[in-house]
């Protein structure tokens, strides 16, 4: 298990990224950094050593007890 943290994430960076045909500044997450609990509101970057994953816009993530970034639906977008 590991660490509780409340809230959401804090992004390390924002990075740009290519959305739907326009260019777009989104929030950057390490995912070592990321704590049980913590929440992140796509569109968002997550990076780790051996991949990268988004968090489309219109989702939040939340990280799970056991490490697991668990997306729902907003319905925003």
């Amino acid at each position: 298990d590991l660490t509780t943290g409340t809230g959401p994430a804090e992004p390390v960076r924002e990075i740009e990224v290519r959305l739907e045909g326009e260019t777009r500044a989104v929030p950057l997450y390490e995912r070592h950094r990321l704590l049980t609990g913590q929440t992140l509101a796509g569109p968002a970057v997550i990076a780790q050593a051996d991949t990268t994953s988004c968090i489309p816009g219109g989702f939040r993530g939340e990280v799970d007890r056991r490490g697991n970034i668990v997306l729902t639906t907003t319905g925003e977008n």
